[in-house]
This record gives structure tokens, C-alpha cells and sequence, in this order.
């Protein structure tokens, strides 16, 4: 069962933990991917098009990035100028391309990224992975 989650009073963005520190900035969507190049809006567009049939998602757009959530964030977009840098965590080690880099960062949760340049890139492993993320978190 997952415990009651703590909203800060400014930004009203929700943490499992109580006095989360995160920035309170938020942004609108529309306007963090104005100035991208369509390909990186498409990339973008997909996952949180995928992300939205999912129960209990939710998106937070702060000053670098595109969160989704559940209880927790299950994978964090990055655009750039011409690419999306996606980061998620699974309970094991995906070692493999097109992970490019992987974190340890609890004892049974890996942190995993990706660097996402086409949008036809977003394929059937990659969003089996965010399938995975999406119910742990």
C-alpha cells in the first residue's frame, strides 16, 4: 500500500516524501516544447500520449523537464535542440542498448537513460521498459 503523498503549498506538485526539496517552478507543456524542433516535440508528444492511457499519471513541467508520475515519477523527459534525453527506473539493471547510461540508486531500483533523437525510436521495448517503471512506482 502506498502511504499518503505530501503536496507542497507553493507549486502544489506531490511527493511520497514530506518537505520534498524540488523546485516549485512549473511550466506549461506547450510552451517548453515551442522552441524544439518538431522531431523532439513528437518524441515528446508520443511518450506522454502513451503515458496518458495509464491510470494515476500525472505531468509535471518544470524548468528542465517533463515528469510523469504515478506515486512517483516513473520516467523524466529532457529536450534539447535535437533530442530527448529520457531517464526512468526499473527494479533491474538494463544494461543494453539503447541505455546509454544506468544508476543504482537504491538497493532493488536502477536509474536508466536514453537518448531519443527520432521519433521512431519510441518502439515496443521502450515502452514495455516505461510499462515496467509505471508499475513500481
Amino acid at each position: 500500500m502506498k502511504k499518503d503523498l505530501w503536496t507542497c503549498t507553493s507549486c502544489g506538485r506531490q511527493f511520497i516524501n514530506k518537505n520534498q526539496d524540488h523546485s516549485c517552478g512549473t511550466k506549461n507543456i506547450e510552451i517548453h516544447l515551442a522552441n524544439k524542433p518538431e522531431p523532439v516535440r513528437q518524441i515528446c508528444g508520443r511518450l506522454l500520449s502513451w503515458a496518458m492511457t495509464h491510470k494515476d499519471v500525472r505531468i509535471d513541467v518544470v524548468k528542465n523537464a517533463i515528469l510523469v508520475r504515478r506515486h512517483s515519477t516513473f520516467f523524466a523527459l529532457k529536450p534539447t535542440k535535437t533530442f530527448v534525453n529520457l531517464e526512468f527506473v526499473l527494479s533491474e539493471n538494463k544494461d543494453e542498448f539503447p541505455v546509454y547510461k544506468t544508476v543504482k540508486v537504491s538497493a532493488k531500483k536502477y536509474a536508466h537513460f536514453i537518448k531519443i533523437e527520432n521519433p521512431e525510436e519510441v518502439d515496443h521495448q521502450l515502452l514495455q521498459w516505461l510499462e515496467k517503471a509505471w508499475e513500481i512506482s
